[in-house]
This record gives structure tokens, sequence and C-alpha cells, in this order.
């Protein structure tokens, strides 16, 4: 599969964020965005993630809710006030139809349910990088 995706996207000198604390989430996540050329940054916090945004020209944000230090809701939030454009992409456990309004409501442009499937993530990147 990761060839097909190689095949389908080339996401070369794109730098996609990647907001997630859970190790085995970041692999996976890393494993399939490799494949597309892009350069994957990884921030374990919402710290982190302000610190990147702050010195690195991101294109999109791939943002969990459940993060150690601010939830994923309010970090899109303050992200928002310095950034209006930047895609943010939540993927997250909570599949109730309310939590994606609350995403919506904080700024985020799309919401995937977790285990996210690598092609329709690519597909919503796609959307927003080209």
């Amino acid at each position: 599969m990761l060839n097909l995706l190689k095949m389908a996207y080339n996401w070369k000198g794109k730098k996609n964020l990647i907001v997630e604390d859970d190790d085995s989430t970041n692999l996976y996540y890393h494993t399939i965005l490799e494949s597309t050329g892009a350069r994957i940054i990884i921030a374990r916090d919402a710290e982190e993630a302000l610190t990147h945004l702050h010195f690195s020209n991101c294109d999109i944000i791939l943002l969990d809710i459940r993060l150690p230090d601010m939830n994923g809701y309010d970090l899109a939030r303050e992200i928002r006030k310095s950034n209006e454009k930047i895609p943010i992409v939540v993927q997250t456990a909570y599949a109730f139809h309310y939590d994606k309004q609350k995403a919506v409501a904080a700024g985020c442009n799309e919401y995937c349910t977790k285990p996210v499937n690598a092609r329709l993530l690519c597909s919503i990147i796609d959307k927003y990088l080209k």
C-alpha cells in the first residue's frame, strides 16, 4: 500500500506537523507520510507544537485531541489566533457527532476518527497541499 501512496501523492517540499504524544501513532503517521516525500515534524505536546509553528513554515497540522498539556480544541483555538490559514486535521478516538462540531468550532478544517485509514488521511491532506 505504501508504494501506491508514493505513486499517488508527491508532497516533496511540504512540511507536515504531527501533534501527537503516542509513539505508535507517530510511527504509523511517519510510515504513511514518508512515502509521499513530505517533511515530517513531530510535536509531543501543545507547547512543542506552538514552538514549531513559530519557527517553521508548516503546510498542514495533524492534531490529536488528547495531549498531555492542553486539549487539541484549545490548541487549535490558540493556533488560529496567529494563523487563520494553516489547515488543521484532527484525528481522535472520539467519534460522536458533537466531537466533530466541537473541532470545527475550534477552527479545525477536517476530522478523522482513529484508527485513521491511510488512504483517507492522504486524500484529506492532498486536498490542502495541492
